[in-house]
């Protein structure tokens, strides 16, 4: 199962999510209510971390950076609590996003 939520995860990046094609995306990851959810969760928390770290605002204790570190928790949290995965997975994604938008996070 954590290798399958690995794989949704990178063809939910793929897909045209961030384009609008979100058609598609539903169509070819749909299983259920709660794993759509947690793979749109995981998406847009990946994507809202990744481009405020590239404009320079890291996690940290305070102000923005609790921001950003709230997001990333919640991300990891969905993926471990609703797609099954249980070891780092984040790490793995950035560099599709990269690839996926372009020069703005790379």
């Amino acid at each position: 199962m954590v290798v399958q939520g690995k794989n949704r995860i990178m063809r939910l990046i793929y897909s045209g999510y961030y384009q609008g094609n979100f058609f598609n995306y539903r169509q070819s990851l749909w299983i259920n209510e709660k794993w759509d959810i947690a793979l749109r969760v995981v998406a847009d928390h990946l994507r809202a971390v990744s481009f405020s770290i590239a404009d320079g605002q890291l996690p940290s204790n305070n102000k923005a950076g609790y921001v950003i570190r709230r997001i990333l928790r919640r991300a990891v949290r969905y993926g471990y609590n609703n797609l099954g995965m249980e070891e780092p997975f984040i790490f793995r994604l950035v560099p599709v996003l990269a690839a996926t938008m372009g020069d703005p996070v790379s």
